[in-house]
């Protein structure tokens, strides 16, 4: 059985791969478990989760590889290509291509070289996904 971690920019992405993705993948022998991203924790120790700066998604997916050891898992990511942090790595020369196939390809490449794991096939969603939920309500409602 395949393990895959999903990191994710925030509670509309958990919110899919809990309710949609996990139970589709579980039909096919793959254990899902879908974190968000930590931001920061507030004066009591409580976690503080979504958005944020890839330095922290970074930390998140290092701490994730690093403790999931095994050919038997893999790692991706959940993240708009839309409003990507100024940390992003290549965002800079990337930022002007307008062809979002190629530019989401090309960042995806960079944040696997940042990561450095070849467990990690990352995902850039090219179309924000909250306006693809919200573009057909109907759709969604008769696909949940």
């Amino acid at each position: 059985m395949i393990r895959l971690y999903v990191l994710v920019e925030g509670q509309s992405e958990e919110e899919f791969v809990e309710s949609l993705l996990e139970p589709h993948l579980r039909e096919r022998q793959i254990w899902v478990r879908r974190l968000v991203v930590e931001t920061s924790r507030d004066a009591l120790g409580r976690k503080r989760r979504g958005g944020g700066r890839f330095s922290q998604w970074l930390r998140d997916l290092k701490r994730l590889t690093g403790q999931h050891p095994g050919s038997d898992v893999r790692f991706t990511t959940m993240f708009d290509l839309y409003g990507l942090p100024a940390d992003f790595p290549g965002l800079a020369q990337h930022e002007s291509d307008r062809d979002t196939v190629r530019r989401a390809s090309s960042l995806e490449e960079a944040m696997a070289k940042a990561v450095g794991d070849w467990r990690l096939v990352p995902y850039l969603q090219r179309h924000e996904f909250e306006t693809l939920v919200l573009a057909s309500l109907d759709v969604l409602a008769g696909l949940l």
